[in-house]
């Protein structure tokens, strides 16, 4: 899965935590995949 940078929307390899372009942290919900559920929605 790869990740996506919010700031740039760069589609970057997992493995990374930062984005090499801006310097944002990197987001998991990639390839239009959000999440499907909020945490304690159990």
């Amino acid at each position: 899965m790869a990740k996506l940078c919010i700031e740039c929307e760069e589609h970057l390899p997992e493995k990374l935590d930062v984005c090499p372009y801006c310097g944002e942290f990197l987001d998991f919900h990639t390839d239009g995949e959000e999440l499907e559920y909020e945490m304690g929605d159990e």
